[in-house]
């Protein structure tokens, strides 16, 4: 069976975004960025046995316009694109592919953008995480740069059925949730580690400087509970440190 290269010769609606360095990818060069690939009946196959609505599978389950972002600094604007949260991959729209999309896994890019170029969208990066039931790399938003960083994880996990043993019959399906958890990465560290949202395990990311970021968050009414908060209290961290 023919199989299909991830994103190679993506068609001309897949347009190239000039990034910081004033480097532009090429169609030519995309086959070489990424790796892996799967057959139409592999992908089809995986895609069933997850039985999931797109409301579950997808983060949206739209497909929207957006940037793939890769590891040499080169980027490429996509017309149309989906992050696949329970396969954890990236599904990119392509008239040209055998069943219309292309599918790059997280092993492939360095992260991507949910929105058009060009104006403010949400930010996925690849990371290496471990859990109880995966380890390897996965798409995180992203939500603040500097030393400390903070991260979210969306997911879909599954909640086993429940079962009467006794008279052999299921009291309660298999059901499939959405999960959103934080996660952080400090400067040095090789992959995020979660977070748990409490004043302990907050104040711990900053060191020395915790006596100072707890004062910073009791003058300006910061909850620890609150993600934004928490970002701001990374912020003023690294206005410390500078």
């Amino acid at each position: 069976m023919k199989r299909i290269s991830l994103l190679v010769l993506l068609n001309v609606a897949l347009v190239s975004l000039s990034m910081a360095q004033n480097q532009n990818i090429t169609m030519s060069e995309v086959g070489r960025l990424t790796g892996g690939s799967y057959t139409p009946f592999e992908y089809k196959r995986l895609v069933d046995q997850t039985k999931l609505t797109p409301e579950q599978a997808y983060y949206t389950p739209d497909w929207k316009a957006g940037t793939l972002l890769f590891t040499n600094e080169q980027a490429l604007a996509v017309p149309a694109m989906r992050f696949n949260m329970a396969m954890r991959l990236v599904e990119v729209q392509d008239p040209t592919a055998e069943g219309g999309i292309r599918i790059i896994p997280a092993a492939s890019i360095r992260g991507f953008i949910l929105g058009p170029a060009g104006k403010n969208g949400q930010a996925f990066e690849v990371q290496s995480y471990r859990s109880a039931s995966y380890s390897g790399k996965n798409f995180f938003e992203s939500l603040n740069q500097g030393p400390v960083r903070l991260f979210l994880l969306h997911e879909v996990v599954e909640r086993p059925a429940a079962r009467n043993e006794a008279l052999g019959v299921e009291t309660r399906a298999a059901q499939y949730l959405r999960s959103t958890q934080p996660y952080v990465l400090r400067a040095g560290q090789e992959r995020v580690e979660p977070l748990s949202l409490t004043k302990k395990a907050v104040l711990r990311l900053f060191n020395e400087k915790a006596p100072q970021i707890e004062a910073y968050a009791s003058q300006n009414n910061l909850s620890y509970e609150q993600l934004p908060n928490v970002v701001r209290m990374m912020e003023h961290y690294q206005s410390l440190i500078k």
